[in-house]
This record gives C-alpha cells, sequence and structure tokens, in this order.
C-alpha cells in the first residue's frame, strides 16, 4: 500500500510486487514509492495484473494511487482475458511467472501492442456517472503509438484496428446492466470488465471478419473503414468516421438457397436488374463523414425494413450514412 503517510520514500530491488488496494498487482525489477504522494515508479520487466486483464512486456510503470492512474513509459502489451483468472496468493518471485502462464492459457477477447506510452484511469466509484461493481477492471485505457489491436468477442467474429492512438472504454456492471443481463460466455464473458468504446485517431483502420461457423472453416464477411478518426460503439454496433474515408465491404460466400430450393436460386434471381447484388465487393468513399448503425437498432426505433434476426455483429443488415462527395463502386 503506496498510501501510508509514515513512509516519505521506499527503495526496493530485486522482485518487487506491490498490492494495491483495489486489487490491482504490479510487478517488477526495483521500486521507488512515496507515502506522502501517494505513488510508486516500478521499473526492469514491469507486469500489471487483475483477475482478468494483464499488461506487459513494459519497462517503466508510474503509479498515482490519488487519481487512479497508471502510466507506462514507452511500449507494452495489454490482454483483456474473457474470464477471470485468480491471481497468486503466494508471496513468491514465480509470481510474474505464474500470471504470465496462466494468461497465455486464457481465452483472450482483446490484445493490443503499442511502441510510445499507454495510460490506465480506473474508473471512480463513488462517480455516479463510473459507478461499477468491478472498479479494477472498469476505466478507460489509451495506448499511443504504433497500436495494433485485436478483439474477438464472440466465437465468429474477429476485429482489428491499427492507428496512432488507440483509446478503450471499459464499463462494468452498474454501468447499465446488472449481471443477471450479462451477455454469455463469448460475449464480455469478464462480468466486471467488458469493452464498451473504441476511439482511434491517427490513420485508422478498422477490419472485421464475421463467419458463419464457430470453428472459421468458411469463407468469412469482411468489412474495413479507413479514415483520419473512427469512433465504434461496441455495445450499440455503431461506427461513426469524421471525415475523409473509404469503407470496403466484401462477402464472396454462395448465394443461400430459399426454402425449398436444394440448388439455390435461379440464375435469374441471383442478381438484381440493377446489377448492385448482396454479394460482391463494394467500396464507398466519402469526404464528410460516415455512420454505420446495426439493423436491430433501427428495429428498436420503428425500422419496418429491419429483422428481428439480425446478427449482432458489424457484419449485420445496417444502414450507412455518408456525407459529401459520395461514390460507390461494386462488384458482383
Amino acid at each position: 500500500d503506496t498510501r501510508s503517510p509514515e513512509i516519505d520514500r521506499l527503495l526496493a530491488d530485486g522482485d518487487v510486487e506491490v498490492r494495491l488496494a483495489d486489487g490491482r498487482r504490479v510487478l517488477g525489477e526495483r521500486l521507488e514509492a512515496s507515502g506522502v504522494e501517494e505513488s510508486a515508479v516500478l521499473t526492469g520487466d514491469v507486469l500489471l495484473a487483475t483477475a482478468n486483464a494483464v499488461l506487459d512486456r513494459a519497462s517503466r510503470i508510474e503509479i498515482d494511487e490519488a487519481g487512479r492512474i497508471a502510466r507506462v513509459v514507452g511500449g507494452g502489451r495489454f490482454r483483456g482475458l474473457a474470464s477471470e483468472t485468480p491471481l497468486p496468493d503466494t508471496d513468491t518471485r514465480s509470481n510474474a511467472e505464474v500470471i504470465r502462464t496462466r494468461a497465455a492459457s486464457a481465452v483472450q477477447e482483446l490484445e493490443a501492442v503499442w511502441t510510445d506510452e499507454a495510460t490506465w484511469a480506473a474508473a471512480d466509484p463513488a462517480d455516479a456517472a463510473d459507478a461499477t461493481d468491478g472498479p479494477p477492471d472498469a476505466g478507460t485505457l489509451v495506448l499511443r503509438g504504433g497500436v495494433d489491436a485485436i478483439a474477438e468477442p464472440r466465437l465468429r467474429e474477429r476485429n482489428r484496428i491499427r492507428t496512432a492512438e488507440l483509446t478503450l472504454v471499459f464499463a462494468g456492471d452498474g454501468d447499465g446492466e446488472s449481471a443477471a443481463d450479462a451477455p454469455p460466455s463469448g460475449e464480455f464473458a469478464a462480468a466486471d470488465r467488458r469493452l464498451a468504446r473504441l476511439i482511434a485517431r491517427g490513420d485508422a483502420r478498422l477490419e472485421s471478419r464475421a463467419w458463419l461457423r464457430e470453428d472459421r472453416a468458411d469463407l468469412p464477411r469482411v468489412l474495413a473503414i479507413d479514415g483520419p478518426s473512427i469512433d465504434w460503439d461496441q455495445r450499440a454496433g455503431i461506427a461513426v468516421v469524421d471525415g475523409p474515408g473509404r469503407l470496403l465491404v466484401r462477402d464472396l460466400r454462395e448465394p443461400e438457397p430459399r426454402p425449398g430450393e436444394a440448388d439455390g436460386p435461379d440464375e435469374e434471381d441471383a442478381l438484381p436488374a440493377t446489377g448492385f447484388g448482396p454479394r460482391g465487393t463494394s467500396q464507398f468513399t466519402w469526404t464528410g463523414g460516415l455512420r454505420l448503425e446495426p439493423a436491430e437498432g433501427l428495429a428498436a426505433a420503428g425500422d419496418a425494413d429491419a429483422g428481428a434476426d439480425t446478427p449482432a455483429d458489424l457484419l449485420g443488415t445496417s444502414r450507412i450514412t455518408l456525407r459529401d462527395d459520395v461514390e460507390v463502386l461494386h462488384q458482383g
């Protein structure tokens, strides 16, 4: 506990482990701490962990307990786990390896790497807007420099984003949902840490792949968005690009047969008279902005065209709104 007013300055070398009051663990090779300033700096081979998240491959972490902030100087890696992995209880030098091994064998919903710096700001449970039942895992993580992140919220979905700066907002049970309302395993299964929002700034590219089969043996549908910034609301399924950009949608699967048609649709019915069919590759460009939202959200608003059984991924039936100098190219 770095908040002890009796400790003006504490130095420690070797395999150092700091156990914070909210349950987080920080491990490193050297510690400099101040109880008066409620701060600590760990250097060397540094690792920060909670029950369902691990940040490693870092060389320096600065902790501000008063502000509930942890800052990583330099590059690193963050992994969000699909379920809780208990942290070791023993006071041994092998705790860092135990945490890494358990994280490597766990199902990962999110993995991100960066080159410059990262800042974790934990949600304040005293703040009504940030109230959560899982304070160690609810908050905002900002990654800077050569960011490459992969999220797999469902077995049949894989999202990858590359950008200069990435903000990840994690929400807990208290943020509008109870534990009983939490999605099943494979969809944000960690009850008190869910990726709610993703904001990419600087030459951002978001690519989403969705499969019909859980083993991903079939051909995926692909959606790719390029723009100066991308704001992706993971829960609502809404993507917003402010400024010029490009959207690519590719679906090369064979058309599904209609009821009673064993061999698929007739050739004359496979493509609409306009030549712009649902299968193939479509490219959309614009200069003003983009908004992509799922049909299920439109159905809730009374949209008669939205289906009740729309898939809950980026590539389900969607409404796309483009602004300024719009061009659409399609190859069936």
